[in-house]
């Protein structure tokens, strides 16, 4: 039979506290040391699942972005080729200028050469003179012309004094 260490009550050999001060009798100290291990490794291994799930929930994240990356190259490409570049149309041999009294006019045509509808476009004529000097320039607009078709425009300017010719170009598409 045991004694308390604190107050000296005999205690049975199996009992871990004492029934009368309830101080730790010997042994329990052992148990006390395994309760810690047992918490450490507890807490190991919740620490570990923890890991688990925050890296793979990163390569989840990851994935996503490369998702999101994937799906924003494919849709610039796609935009790329399906946006009608400045070379798709052009102006059709034939046009011509001429006067008018105090106006000068240019007429013609353009025609989208490419795969895909042209929603818009701009025609710019520059006037020159004999020396190829840029006198005065104008400009005009147009919708819709999809891909094979051509389309008239037309442009008027207060003719320049000097004007000897006039050059024609697409300056926008879209």
């Amino acid at each position: 039979m045991k004694q308390c260490p604190k107050c000296g009550l005999p205690i049975q050999d199996e009992d871990r506290f004492c029934v009368r001060c309830g101080g730790a009798l010997k042994g329990s100290h052992l148990t006390q040391k395994k309760l810690i291990v047992i918490v450490t490794l507890i807490a190991v291994v919740a620490l570990g699942v923890l890991l688990f799930i925050l890296l793979s929930d990163n390569s989840r994240f990851e994935q996503a972005a490369r998702d999101v990356d994937s799906r924003r190259t494919e849709r610039i490409i796609s935009e790329y080729f399906s946006t009608p570049r400045l070379d798709d149309l052009v102006v059709a041999k034939g046009w011509r200028f001429y006067t008018e009294g105090d106006y000068v006019y240019v007429e013609g045509h353009v025609t989208n050469l490419g795969d895909n509808e042209i929603n818009y476009f701009e025609i710019t004529a520059e006037f020159l003179d004999s020396s190829g000097r840029v006198l005065d320039t104008d400009w005009t607009n147009g919708t819709n012309v999809s891909p094979g078709a051509s389309k008239s425009f037309k442009i008027m300017c207060k003719k320049p004094y000097g004007l000897s010719k006039a050059q024609v170009k697409v300056t926008d598409v879209s």
